[in-house]
């Protein structure tokens, strides 16, 4: 990412090398993903499902971008994405 100074890691998750390894990644890939998580964050991701439907009720659709103690940075980026 552009805009941040975190710490980050590069995590090589598999070695494809024939169709079947590419079979087996995408059969395990919610297990793997979940295996890191818990191994960078020490907590379960739990799978949402979708919201139930009300006929009566329009959907919304929201757009979150980002999240700031400095005021000056959530203005900066709200300038950026108006543009």
């Amino acid at each position: 990412m552009c805009h941040t100074s975190a710490p980050a890691i590069l995590i090589e998750v598999c070695f494809i090398d024939s169709k079947n390894d590419m079979k087996i990644l995408n059969t395990k890939m919610k297990d793997i993903a979940n295996a890191i998580v818990k191994a960078t964050t020490g907590k379960s991701v739990h799978e949402l499902r979708p919201p139930k439907k009300d006929d009566n009720k329009e959907e919304l659709y929201k757009v979150q971008t980002g999240a700031f103690k400095d005021k000056e940075n959530a203005e900066k980026l709200t300038k950026e994405l108006k543009k």
